[in-house]
């Protein structure tokens, strides 16, 4: 007897799976329409239904930190592009740094130099005023335009004005011009 109850429902099973597989390959009910009603049916059982949630609920924070792992993975490469940037501006500013000091150094010495040259014109500015005018209108022409420009603005008008009278018109009224800028 159990034999035969048995072998019922093994022919009852195979039954059903070729029926199911009749009406899914004639396209009246599919495979997933049956899943989904089955789901739907199980999900109605206190049980079954918690665990199907669960299930849902399980691939769906999944699904989520799929999506999450990809937005890491956008911020550890733009985080390293970043840094890479960073860098090379930490280099740039180095360079920089390492310019703006030799610069200053170039102007102090600059710096220093030009007080050495104002020193030097403002002792060249007395020797000139001492001197006669005629020698002085002489000599100066002699001497850089600038250098003689610059010792002339160091010294006295008075004293400017009688080496000029000494001077050809053509230089005395260079020297003017340029005292005068």
């Amino acid at each position: 007897m159990k034999t035969k109850i048995l072998l019922a429902l093994v022919i009852l099973v195979i039954l059903t799976g070729v029926t199911v597989f009749l009406l899914d390959m004639l396209e009246v009910y599919t495979f997933d329409q049956i899943r989904g009603d089955g789901i739907d049916l199980l999900s109605a059982l206190p049980v079954v239904g918690d665990y199907l949630t669960a299930e849902e609920e399980i691939e769906r924070l999944e699904e989520e930190l799929a999506i999450a792992n990809s937005e890491l993975a956008e911020v550890e490469d733009q985080n390293q592009r970043l840094y890479f940037e960073l860098e090379d501006s930490e280099e740039e500013v180095e360079q920089l740094n390492e310019m703006i000091d030799s610069l200053e150094e170039d102007l102090e010495r600059v710096g220093v130099e030009r007080e050495d040259y104002e020193t030097r014109l403002n002792r060249l500015a007395d020797i000139y005023s001492q001197m006669n005018s005629q020698r002085a209108a002489d000599l100066l022409p002699d001497l850089d335009v600038g250098l003689a420009t610059d010792i002339l603005s160091q010294m006295d008008e008075e004293i400017v004005a009688e080496i000029l009278e000494f001077m050809p018109n053509e230089e005395a009224a260079q020297y003017s011009t340029l005292l005068s800028e």
